[in-house]
């Protein structure tokens, strides 16, 4: 059960800080005027903040039998949300 919660809690501090970052881009676009980094935000904003929180919901509410198998799917989301959002 340990275990659980701290899959489920890293995903959602690390979807929290997505949606931080994407709020912020947000702001500095409409401050500025200027809409270039729309598609990053828009893509900070679904596969960091969205997927993230969504799938952590998922594993603090879902009965995980292995463990292992969590915990792996928790590193992959993490390292493939940052990839994607860090490579654009």
């Amino acid at each position: 059960m340990k275990q659980q919660f701290m899959s489920s809690f890293w995903q959602i501090r690390v979807a929290a800080m997505f949606g931080l970052i994407g709020a912020a881009m947000c702001a500095h676009m409409a401050g500025a005027g200027s809409y270039q980094l729309r598609p990053i935000h828009a893509h900070i904003l679904v596969v960091g903040w969205l997927n993230l929180f969504s799938w952590g919901v998922y594993n603090h509410l879902s009965h995980i039998l292995t463990h292992k198998f969590a915990a792996l799917h928790v590193f992959k989301t993490l390292i493939g949300a940052i990839g994607l959002t860090n490579s654009m």
